[in-house]
């Protein structure tokens, strides 16, 4: 199976729209969770980010495929546009949080409690990270690569892998921690496999796909 770079590649030389669409399948929940979580929830304003991030990676995708990892620059281009849709919005953004804040503090669930508080300062706490630690997180939790893979896209051991994720997640835990969060990494980590991707909208992807190719022609 080709691997991001090379299907970013064929876009960018061949205009194929089969490995455009192949990397909107693999990345598409990853930059809509990102960006449900900027925005506060806001399932279309996430869908809009979605978009805009991956017309940008159609737009801009020879200067992209020079990237060694894909996932990061979706990861900065979902931050930048999901925040300039936030400024715009600022005011009812922080209306429909509060909302959602009050609703999740009535959950009897713990572990859902635990994540209604990790998942609003999640992104602010992973952007702090040096970009190493970043990549292994993103790695293991957005692309959810196994250890092995992780390695291989980095260069190094299976074992080293393993602990360069453990490292940044105990980096994160403690960035959490200086917001009030307080957890151990394991149930962090936990946390983050069970929540920190959701399937985006069933029709998104077709939609993202038409507008980026559209766009790029």
């Amino acid at each position: 199976m080709p691997d991001d770079v090379t299907l970013l590649r064929r876009y960018a030389s061949d205009h194929a729209e089969d490995a455009f669409e192949e990397l909107v399948r693999r990345h598409l929940d990853g930059v809509y969770s990102a960006a449900l979580r900027r925005v506060g929830g806001d399932v279309h304003h996430a869908e809009d980010v979605a978009q805009q991030v991956f017309v940008a990676l159609a737009t801009k995708a020879e200067a992209v495929a020079r990237h060694v990892a894909i996932t990061g620059w979706l990861y900065t281009a979902t931050r930048h546009a999901a925040a300039n849709i936030v400024r715009g919005e600022r005011r009812r953004k922080q209306r429909e949080q509060e909302a959602h804040t009050m609703h999740e503090d009535s959950s009897p669930a713990a572990h859902e409690a635990d994540w209604s508080r990790v998942a609003p300062v999640l992104d602010e706490a992973i952007d702090e990270l040096a970009e190493t630690d970043r990549v292994a997180i993103l790695a293991r939790f957005i692309d959810r690569r196994a250890f092995g893979e992780i390695g291989g896209m980095l260069r190094i051991s299976e074992d080293a892998a393993r602990m360069r994720v453990e490292r940044a997640l105990d980096r994160l835990r403690a960035l959490l921690a200086r917001r009030g969060i307080g957890s151990t990494s394991a149930a962090l980590g936990l946390a983050l496999a069970n929540h920190a991707v959701a399937a985006a909208p069933s029709a998104l992807a077709s939609t993202v796909t038409a507008s980026a190719v559209a766009s790029s022609a």
